[in-house]
């Protein structure tokens, strides 16, 4: 999925959200966010970076054993947030 087609289904589900900005500008702010994201993630050493809504990305440095020689490898690694369902009404 490229931005333009994120933000292309993103104005369909909410348009109320992206009011009268035109798509090359929500593509541009998209993707400063995502830049921001990016870079803090990058300068997490090891921890978690937690973004409501979306989930969480846990970062940590790992022993990898490779040809003999132990190194270490930094790892990140995304988890969704799991959505809350919606209770069923009986009737």
């Amino acid at each position: 999925m490229t931005l333009l087609e994120l933000v292309q289904a993103a104005q369909v589900a909410r348009p109320k959200a992206f009011g009268k900005i035109n798509e090359k500008r929500a593509v541009a702010i998209i993707q400063a966010a995502l830049g921001v994201l990016n870079k803090t993630i990058k300068n997490t050493e090891e921890g978690e970076v937690v973004l409501p809504v979306l989930g969480t990305f846990v970062a940590k440095n790992v022993k990898v054993k490779k040809e003999g020689v132990q190194t270490t490898r930094r790892r990140v690694v995304f988890n969704a947030q799991k959505t809350k369902k919606k209770a069923v009404k009986a009737e």
